[in-house]
Formats: structure tokens, sequence, C-alpha cells
């Protein structure tokens, strides 16, 4: 596994969403004891162009004068509800796509929010979000603006496993991510089929049991709950962390077969569109 910096990494881009998701990855990094890096990453205008905003340039002063305000306001707000928390301001000139993925091979968590409206799924999670969910090199959040600033006590943790060697990364960071919050951990397989195949066969819950044991001694404070339940994932997932009141939703990412093997095909936009919790996908570390 290699080695990330302490640093939880959110894209702002001056809208009310990524504001909030800010002030979530904040309380992660918060629970994390890392470092928030607020980026905001916009192109100038190409050199050779009418319009080029060279270097020394007004245009290009203004540019900058306006990203270090819009990050400033993110960074105020933040630190409103997070006094003492480490936050650093990260302004680059290339596409936010590019500088969030080549974030996300470094960092503990990126994170983006959820900004479309469209009934159609990918328009409605933002084609954005889901580019950085597909193609980031580690673990990357996706915030709705309504679950950034959650009330009360923290919820439990819900991960989804289909007993693949991929989803024990997504098992391995949702354990690490219960431990820092002080919440409970819910490692759920979903099953389909009719009438007692519903419920789970005994291979399911002994295959649970199992991968729970490997990780119960190295997370000893972590209470762990195993669960089975029928239905297919991208509707049986949110609606079981809805039950639990679950604070956030970890899935796997390039498995072989099953819930894992689908995860940023279908079953991840219907995910990410449809959970009303933050949702964060894990790949493996030696993915490409």
């Amino acid at each position: 596994m290699s080695t990330r910096k302490r640093e939880v990494v959110v894209g702002v881009d001056g809208s009310e969403t990524s504001t909030a998701a800010a002030l979530w990855a904040a309380g992660e990094a918060h629970a994390r004891d890392a470092t928030l890096i607020v980026l905001y990453s916009f192109e100038l205008y190409a050199y050779g162009s009418k319009d080029a905003a060279l270097p020394g340039s007004i245009a290009y002063e203004q540019a900058q004068l306006a990203a270090a305000e819009l990050v400033d306001e993110v960074i105020e707000k933040i630190e409103h509800t997070h006094l003492g928390l480490p936050v650093e301001p990260r302004i680059l000139h290339e596409s936010a796509g590019t500088a969030l993925l080549e974030a996300s091979g470094e960092a503990l968590l990126t994170v983006v929010s959820s900004q479309g409206h469209s009934p159609r799924t990918e328009e409605l999670i933002g084609s954005f979000a889901v580019h950085t969910a597909e193609h980031g090199r580690g673990p990357v959040a996706v915030v709705r603006a309504a679950a950034a600033t959650p009330a009360g006590p923290a919820g439990p943790v819900v991960v989804g496993t289909d007993g693949s060697a991929v989803s024990l990364d997504a098992i391995e960071y949702a354990f690490a991510a219960a431990r820092a919050h002080r919440v409970p951990l819910h490692v759920v397989r979903c099953v389909t089929g009719s009438g007692e195949d519903v419920t789970g066969s005994g291979d399911d819950r002994a295959e649970l049991d199992a991968v729970l044991a490997d990780r119960r001694q190295h997370f000893a404070d972590v209470e762990a709950i195993p669960a089975v339940v029928p239905g297919k994932p991208q509707e049986a997932l949110p609606g079981y962390a809805a039950q639990q009141g679950a604070s956030q939703l970890v899935v796997g990412a390039r498995g072989v077969s099953g819930f894992a093997g689908i995860v940023l095909g279908s079953v991840s936009r219907s995910l990410l569109a449809n959970s009303q919790i933050p949702v964060v996908v894990v790949r493996p570390e030696d993915a490409s």
C-alpha cells in the first residue's frame, strides 16, 4: 500500500454545493488529524489568443485575485466551524479535473460535490463528479449539499462488499473511517433471489464473519456489524444506510465479479445519484 500524505483535498468552484462539500471535507480532515487542502484550479486564456492572460498582465492579475478571494471565502467559512484545523489554499492553472485527479494520487481522501439536477443519472450526479470518482487515484467522496452538514451525532459508516479481493480495500478504508469518527461500522452484503434465499445463505454470513475476523484484531476499537440484506446493491445499500442513519457509504471499485465488478458502471452511478449521504469510492492502491 502506498504512503499517502495526511491531507484531505476538496475541489471548490465558488458554488454553494462545493462550499458545502468543503465543510464536510473539513470534518473528515479533523477526524483524521489531517490538513485540509482547498483546491481551486482554472485555465487562463491560451497563449497566442487575442485575450491571452499572460503573467504580469492585468487580466492575469485579475484572475489571480478573483481565485484568491474565492478560496479565502471558503476557508473563512471552514474556520468558523472547525477552529484550529490546518487549512491550506491551493490555486492551480490547469483544468479542475486534471488537478483533482493528480491530487487524488497522494491524498487520504479527495472530495467533490454533486451538482447535477437533470433526471438523467450522469447529469443528476454531475459529469465532473462522475469523472473524478471513476478515474481518481485514491479514495474519492462525492457529497451532496444536503449531506454536508448533518445534524446531531455522526451515524455509522456503511460499506458494501461482494466478497471479492477488491472489496477488501473498501472495507479497510471503512474501518479506518469508522475508527476516525468513533462510530460503528456496518459491513453489508447484498443478495438477490426468492424465498429464503433473499436473506442470504449461511455461506454469505460465514464469509462476512471471516472478513471481519481478519480485521477485528487490528481495529479492536471499532464495533463491526455484519449484515446480509436482500436486493440489488444500487437499491439495497442506500436503503440500508438510510435506515441506519449512516454518515457515509463506502464502495469498492474495479472488481472482477458481482457488485464491485460494476461499481463504476450503472450501479455506482445509481448509488452516487440516489444516495442522500456522501458516497466514497475506493480503488485498489495498484489500480492504474
